[in-house]
């Protein structure tokens, strides 16, 4: 039974009349009769009886007045308490750990600022998580490097280029011996970017040792346990003291895309915010 049914039908039993029902719910007295005969046929039940132009509630009508007039009630209430409520928005973020230290402070700061009913979580791992994710919606965006293909069905724009450098020392390690690789784990881009990198030079890599945090793979790196490849920015920005470049042909960037699950209209505004403040960040970093 829909709501403008019952509505018409708790009128006119109040009323008891077609034309004051009509004039107190705005609409022609064809409508109310109409409305009525609807209700009437969903039922199979006569609702009210005709007399002399008036409209005599049955025992059927009697029945369920009551109940009309609790689900009219429960209706308006529950309008008025969802247009009441403050929902809490919600954003969840994920990036690959060497993308959040570098870009994501200041625009998450910003976007705190400006919006702070809106509750963050930010998550990392590596790319091929990050897009794992984002393609389970689990994450409403990501920030992942474009050293692996973007899952169908996930949306992409780009973000920033990061200049890369290979960094770190270790004791007898060259071209012809080997090196070894600090990476992250399996589904780093990074680490997929500098194993490539490496057979392309020619260098061969005596073995790779997996780290979990950029603190631990650059203090390890600084400590001469062997070479990694990481964006300028984050040597430049946590390294306290040079580290030592090997002998080895300097990478091209590596682009950072921004992906998300969502599409056209379906956009929330919280990310529809996110993603402005992330287009205005990146644009800033081309006009310096």
């Amino acid at each position: 039974m829909e709501h403008y049914l019952l509505e018409t039908f708790v009128k006119v039993a109040q009323t008891g009349s077609v034309t004051r029902a009509a004039s107190e719910l705005g609409c022609v007295q064809s409508n109310v009769t109409t409305r009525i005969h609807k209700l009437e046929e969903s039922l199979g039940k006569p609702l009210f009886w005709r007399k002399n132009r008036r409209m005599i509630i049955t025992e059927a009508g009697q029945a369920l007045l009551p109940y009309a007039l609790k689900i009219l009630e429960l209706q308006a209430e529950a309008r008025s308490h969802v247009q009441q409520t403050r929902f809490e928005q919600k954003l969840t973020i994920g990036s690959t750990e060497s993308c959040a230290a570098l870009h994501l402070s200041s625009i998450l700061l910003t976007f705190h600022q400006q919006f702070p009913h809106v509750q963050l979580e930010l998550v990392t791992g590596t790319t091929a998580e990050m897009q794992q994710q984002t393609a389970q919606q689990k994450l409403d965006c990501a920030f992942v490097n474009n050293g692996v293909a973007i899952a169908k069905g996930l949306h992409t724009e780009p973000f920033v280029m990061e200049t890369m450098c290979i960094v770190g020392k270790q004791k007898g390690a060259s071209n012809k011996t080997g090196v070894t690789v600090l990476a992250f784990r399996r589904g780093c881009s990074y680490r997929d970017f500098f194993e490539q990198h490496l057979r392309q030079c020619q260098v061969p890599i005596e073995k790779t040792l997996e780290f979990g945090s950029l603190e631990a793979l650059l203090t390890c790196a600084a400590a001469g346990m062997g070479y990694t490849l990481l964006p300028k920015g984050i040597v430049d920005k946590m390294v306290q003291q040079p580290l030592q470049v090997p002998d080895i042909a300097v990478p091209p960037p590596l682009a950072t895309s921004i992906i998300h699950h969502w599409t056209g209209d379906a956009l929330p505004p919280q990310l529809h915010d996110f993603l402005t403040l992330c287009r205005q960040y990146a644009k800033g970093r081309l006009e310096k």
